[in-house]
Order: C-alpha cells, then structure tokens, then sequence
C-alpha cells in the first residue's frame, strides 16, 4: 500500500527560476528522480550538503 509522505506545513511557490524553483517542484509534483537529479547540481561545499545560490 502506497501512501502520501505526511507534510506539516502549506507548501508555497518560488517566484523566479533556477535550480532552487525546479527543487520546488519537483517536491511537490512528488517526482523523485527528478529531484534526486537536481540535488547532484548542487554546489557541494566541504563534502558535506549541496548549496543552491538563488
């Protein structure tokens, strides 16, 4: 049984474009790969969390 992940807050939008606004989404279309792909265009800083200049 397939069941929606449980999100607590409102979902907004993000005005403008870039990596940042198809993070978005994708995150709200649900479409895993696709966000997956868009966190390896992160810029990676230290080895430790991908950083999205906006």
């Amino acid at each position: 049984i397939s069941r929606p992940m449980p999100c607590p807050v409102l979902l907004g939008t993000v005005k403008g474009g870039g990596l940042s606004a198809l993070l978005h989404r994708y995150t709200i279309e649900k479409k895993v790969a696709k966000v997956e792909k868009v966190l390896k265009k992160g810029s990676y800083t230290s080895g430790a969390y991908p950083v999205f200049f906006f």
